[in-house]
C-alpha cells in the first residue's frame, strides 16, 4: 500500500520478441555494494500513459497457461495510475504489454497453487474483494466472469473483506492456505480454494497516535503479509509489516513484526522504516536468505529504497533513492536471474521496474596445510623430475 495515492472514490497482450537487453544506469537509484551488484532499468511504464505506476509483482515459468515472464500490478489508487495489469517479457523488456483494463486499483497478484483455480488471484482493495484472472479455454465458457475478452477470463474469487480498504496483501502460508490482509481492520483472513473467507488473525492496534481517531484517515496497515519458511532464520509463520500513513509523509513508526502459525502471537523484528511495503525472503546464494524490506520513504520523492533486515534486526540499506513497493528473485531464470524491484516513482511520474544481478567474481580456490604440503611435495618432484631430463638431454647432446 502506498502514500501519496488517493484514497477516495476509487483487463489483452500482445507478445512481441526481442533480445533481452536492459538499460544499465549509474545514476539513482545507488546500490550499496556496486562492486557485487550491478542495477538496471529493465521498464519504464511511462509509454502507457496516465502516470501508470509499478506495484506488485510476480514472475512465472510459464505455469498457470500464462506466457513465462513478469507480471506488474499498478497499486491502490481509483484512477489511470492504478487501472491496469502489466505484462513485460523477457524477449522484450523494455516494451511492457498491458494485459487487463479497466481495474478500481490492484495491488497484490500471485499465482494459484494446490487446490486453487486455474490462473492468477490478484488483490482489488478499493472493491474489497480478490479477482481470479484465467486463461480462457476454447470451448469451455465461464458463466460467472465478468470479462472475457482478448483470452482471459476475469471474476470474482473472494469478497466480503472490510470497507473501504482491503484486502492487500496476498500469501501462501505455512499449510498450503491463501491469507490475505484486511487493512481496513488490521486482520489477515485464511481463504480456502472456495472463496470462504476465515479470520486467522488480528493485528493489536494498542499504538496508535490519537490522530487515528478522525474519521478517513489512513492509519494503520499492519497486515501487509508473506510466508516465513520452517525451516528458516525467522521462524515459522508470516511477516507482517506496519505501513503508517495518514494522507501525508509516513509517521517514522513503520515496523516489522512476525506472526505465529496459529496467528496468536506477535513479535517485533525491526522497526525505524518510512513507508514499509511488501517485503520477500532472499534466495540464497549471491543475495542471501535475509528478508528485503522495500520502503517508499517518508516525502514521496525517491527517499525510500530496499533494505535487508536479519534474523537480529539490524537494518542494511542495499538500494537507495527509489520508491520501492515490492520486489521478487529470479530463481527459476526467467530474465536469467536477478532481483527485480518495483519503483511507484511517488513523486509524479509513472513507474519503473529495476532489476539487481550479482556481478561474477573469480574465486581462487583455498587449501587446508595439508592440501599446501602435498601442493608443495609435488612441486619438489616436478622439479626434480625436470631436472633430471635436462640433464639427461644434455648429455645426448655431447655424446
Amino acid at each position: 500500500m502506498a502514500k501519496g495515492f488517493g484514497y477516495t472514490s476509487l483487463l489483452l497482450p500482445l507478445l512481441t520478441a526481442a533480445a533481452f537487453s536492459p538499460t544499465e544506469v549509474t545514476a539513482d537509484p545507488t546500490l550499496s555494494d556496486p562492486e557485487h551488484f550491478r542495477l538496471e532499468l529493465v521498464a519504464d511504464f511511462s509509454p502507457l500513459g496516465g502516470n501508470l505506476k509499478a506495484f506488485g509483482l510476480a514472475l512465472t515459468s510459464g505455469e498457470q497457461g500464462f506466457p513465462r515472464g513478469l507480471y506488474v500490478t499498478s497499486g491502490p489508487a481509483a484512477d489511470t495510475r492504478s487501472d491496469r495489469l502489466v505484462y513485460i517479457s523477457p524477449e522484450s523488456p523494455g516494451s511492457p504489454q498491458v494485459l487487463l483494463n479497466d481495474l478500481v486499483s490492484n495491488e497484490i497478484l500471485l499465482f494459484s497453487q494446490g487446490s486453487y483455480p486455474l490462473g492468477m488471484l490478484v488483490s482489488i482493495p478499493l472493491e474489497q474483494r480478490i479477482i481470479l484472472v484465467s486463461p480462457v479455454v476454447p470451448g469451455i465458457s465461464d458463466g460467472e466472469a465478468e470479462n472475457s475478452s482478448g483470452g482471459l477470463s476475469v471474476s470474482t474469487f473472494a469478497s466480503g473483506f472490510t470497507p473501504p480498504f482491503g484486502p492487500t496483501g496476498l500469501t501462501y502460508g505455512p499449510d498450503g492456505m491463501l491469507y490475505a490482509s484486511d487493512t481496513s481492520s488490521d486482520s489477515i483472513y485464511r481463504v480456502d480454494p472456495n472463496g470462504s473467507l476465515a479470520l486467522f488473525a488480528e493485528i493489536p492496534t494498542d499504538e496508535l497516535p490519537w490522530w487515528c481517531v478522525v474519521p478517513n484517515i489512513v492509519c494503520t496497515v499492519k497486515a501487509i503479509i508473506m510466508i516465513a519458511s520452517d525451516d528458516n532464520e525467522y521462524g515459522e509463520g508470516f511477516i507482517g509489516a506496519n505501513f503508517n500513513a495518514f494522507k501525508g509523509p509516513a509517521t517514522g513508526n513503520g515496523s516489522v513484526f512476525t506472526v505465529s502459525p496459529e496467528g496468536a502471537q506477535f513479535e517485533l523484528l525491526g522497526s525505524g522504516l518510512d513507508g514499509i511495503e511488501f517485503p520477500a525472503f532472499g534466495p540464497g546464494k549471491f543475495f542471501g536468505s535475509h528478508l528485503f524490506v522495500p520502503t517508499i520513504g517518508g516525502a514521496g520523492n525517491g527517499d525510500g529504497g530496499v533494505y535487508v533486515l536479519d534474523p537480529s534486526g539490524n537494518l542494511t540499506p542495499f538500494l537507495t533513492g527509489l520508491d520501492a513497493v515490492s520486489v521478487a528473485f529470479d530463481i527459476e531464470n526467467v530474465f536469467g536471474g536477478g532481483m527485480f524491484v518495483s519503483d511507484i516513482n511517488d513523486g509524479g511520474g509513472a513507474g519503473r521496474i529495476w532489476r539487481v544481478v550479482e556481478i561474477p567474481t573469480l574465486e581462487i580456490p583455498t587449501l587446508s596445510p595439508i592440501g599446501l604440503a602435498i601442493m608443495a611435495l609435488l612441486l619438489i618432484v616436478c622439479f626434480f623430475l625436470l631436472r633430471g631430463r635436462s640433464a639427461l638431454f644434455r648429455s645426448r647432446l655431447a655424446g
